[in-house]
Parts: structure tokens; C-alpha cells; sequence
């Protein structure tokens, strides 16, 4: 093409920018990620000290729960012990009154 036609200057002209604003775009998008980067990082940081606080935690609240259930095991064998030597009592005293 010559160098001299108007519409090959214009076209010239409009791909220039057009790298330009390409040029642009990739440095705006580029900022974005790092932002998006530095984000996560925090986030994961957090979910790390989360996830470290319930593995802390954890055991604990098994140990409670252990116990809590243990503790109502025992109550219940002891009230049923009660019921049973209360019964076997009353049977004795009805038996004793009877014969």
C-alpha cells in the first residue's frame, strides 16, 4: 500500500491505539489480580487460623460430650438400681405382711 493513502494512515492510526488501549487493559487487569492474589492469601490465612482453632477444639468438646453421656449412663443405671431395690423392698414388706 502507499504510504501517502488516507484511509491507510487512518487504519495505522486506529491500530496504534488499539494496542494502546490493549497495553492498558492488560496492566488494569493485571493490577486486579494482584489485588485478587493478595486477597486470597488473607482469606486462606484466616481459614488456616480457623481451621487450627476448631483442631484445638475438637477434643474438647468430645471429651465433654463423652463425659455428659457417661455421667447420664451412670444416673441412669443408679436411678434404675434405686427403682429396682425399691421394688424388690416394697415386694418384700407385701410379702411379709401377706404370709
Amino acid at each position: 500500500m502507499n504510504e501517502d493513502c488516507p484511509k491507510g494512515i487512518k487504519n495505522e492510526k486506529d491500530i496504534e491505539r488499539l494496542g494502546e488501549r490493549f497495553s492498558i487493559m492488560f496492566e488494569q487487569l493485571e493490577k486486579g489480580l494482584d489485588k485478587l492474589d493478595k486477597k486470597m492469601d488473607a482469606l486462606d490465612q484466616k481459614f488456616d487460623l480457623k481451621i487450627d482453632e476448631l483442631k484445638k477444639s475438637i477434643p474438647i468438646q468430645i471429651n465433654e460430650a463423652v463425659d455428659a453421656k457417661w455421667k447420664s449412663g451412670v444416673y441412669s443405671v443408679v436411678k434404675w438400681l434405686v427403682i429396682t431395690l425399691l421394688v424388690a423392698v416394697i415386694g418384700a414388706v407385701i410379702r411379709m405382711y401377706i404370709i
